[in-house]
């Protein structure tokens, strides 16, 4: 049911409908069903099924982590030949543009803790088939690639891409077992994605951008280690 209503906003709201605001109601709707789903289960606050009690240590330093390696990553790009990069014709300025960076910062978190809550929250507390260490982190990251429905059409190369930036994520959640650290590398990546986009125009050269941003996601995954490592409770 949660992997049906995330992937409504976008196959109703965007591909059927063609409507934005359709989308953005189906996607503030899910929230609430995740949030009745986890008190179906028993949690008296519906989101801590998904291990998304508040943690901000952890969402800023997953955050500032991402939003330092997207960028790198695009320079690194460019340098090998694989992305092209030019500043718009016409990029924002003044209060448009700070409309338009509230806007991104906005329509990128949303989402993104949606499909956190599908791909990695649901399997670490809610249902733990997979445990909460190495196991967990290989299926949720298939899960993740499964979210992405609407994209597997684009190939292997697509998967692969998917697959590894899913790996840092879930690694996230097993590290500090909080949803909080995906959330803040995942919003990271679609956040300084968004940013960029209000300044630069960035296209990949043939297959090139996939293969970057798989290579981006192992760099990520090898910078879980940053995150506060999970809180344990003492035995006695």
């Amino acid at each position: 049911m949660l992997f049906a209503c995330y992937e409504a906003p976008e196959g109703i709201g965007g591909r059927l409908l063609g409507s934005f605001a359709a989308t953005a109601v189906l996607m503030l709707l899910f929230h609430a069903v995740a949030w009745g789903v986890g008190r179906w289960l028993g949690y008296r606050n519906g989101f801590h099924a998904y291990a998304l009690e508040w943690r901000g240590s952890v969402l800023a330093r997953a955050l500032a982590v991402m939003l330092v390696l997207k960028p790198v990553s695009v320079l690194v790009g460019v340098s090998l030949g694989v992305l092209r990069a030019q500043p718009l014709e016409k990029p924002l300025m003044g209060t448009a543009l700070l409309v338009a960076v509230l806007g991104v910062l906005v329509s990128t978190f949303v989402p993104s803790v949606a499909e956190d809550i599908v791909a990695r929250g649901f399997g670490y507390r809610a249902w733990p088939v997979a445990g909460q260490g190495a196991g967990y982190v290989f299926m949720s990251a298939g899960v993740f690639v499964l979210t992405h429905v609407y994209r597997l059409g684009n190939g292997p190369l697509e998967w692969l891409m998917l697959f590894c930036t899913g790996l840092a994520y879930a690694a996230a959640v097993a590290r500090t077992g909080s949803l909080w650290g995906a959330v803040g590398l995942h919003w990271g990546w679609n956040l300084a994605n968004g940013l960029l986009d209000l300044q630069l125009d960035v296209n990949a050269v043939g297959q090139g951008g996939r293969v970057l941003s798989a290579v981006t996601g192992l760099v990520a995954l090898g910078l879980v280690v940053l995150l506060p490592a999970k809180r344990r409770v003492p035995t006695v």
